[in-house]
């Protein structure tokens, strides 16, 4: 599990959920991030929580990371994550006012592709508990996942000098 704390001042009450948005691309051509992260794209994820209370973000067979595109020729699925240089770094503990920068991978059909004008989206679940199982409010369906949407016209190659997502060690 990672723990992430921030300093920015405790928000409102756990009511509305965290925050986020989506930074750069970048497509992950060959084996050119080893086997860690598969051939696809890597996009960043910031997220903020904005609640008052501790948050977990989960990524679980029952509450998955979701990757979604509205391309006509991709269907990126999530393939792994990394946050503060560890992959699988789920559950991500986000004290109240905490942020964090996800890396994730979404891959398909081993092939990475330059991408125009394509629309992701990302689903992220979260909640009070490190296991989600023992979180009230996401059994009864009270937390929806954080998500969050940006347009990309271009994703430059993570190896060629253009990328500016910050890549975990090993990669």
């Amino acid at each position: 599990m990672i723990a992430v704390s921030g300093i920015a001042p405790v928000m409102a009450a756990s009511g509305s959920g965290p925050s986020g948005s989506l930074g750069d691309a970048c497509k992950l051509p060959g084996n050119s991030c080893g086997t860690v992260f598969k051939k696809g794209y890597v996009f960043e994820a910031f997220v903020t929580n904005t609640t008052g209370q501790t948050i977990y973000l989960y990524n679980t067979a029952s509450y998955p990371v979701t990757v979604t595109d509205n391309s006509p020729t991709l269907n990126l699925v999530f393939e792994a994550a990394a946050a503060g240089g560890v992959f699988s770094p789920f559950p991500v503990e986000l004290a109240p006012g905490g942020s964090v920068t996800l890396v994730l991978n979404a891959g398909e059909n081993d092939n990475s592709a330059n991408i125009s004008g394509v629309l992701v989206t990302v689903g992220l679940p979260w909640g009070h508990t490190p296991d989600p199982v023992d979180d009230e409010d996401t059994v009864s369906g009270a937390h929806s996942p954080l998500t969050i949407a940006k347009t990309y016209d271009s994703a430059p190659p993570v190896n060629g000098g253009q990328c500016t997502v910050t890549i975990p060690p090993n990669c």
